[in-house]
């Protein structure tokens, strides 16, 4: 989604609030959602983006 996208990529990426965090593969996939990245769970987002690369 770019800035500009149509109101239905709202819809499309089921984003109910914001703000809403996702982290998307290379083919455009939603492969996380929904988490929050804060100093307590920083570990677990560096696990997510690593598994990613493999």
């Amino acid at each position: 989604m770019h800035l500009g996208a149509p109101f239905e990529s709202k819809k499309d990426y089921q984003i109910v609030a914001a703000p809403t965090n996702f982290i998307i593969d290379q083919q455009g996939r939603i492969v996380y959602s929904d988490f929050t990245v804060d100093a307590e769970n920083e570990q677990m987002l560096t696990l997510m983006i690593e598994s990613m690369m493999k």
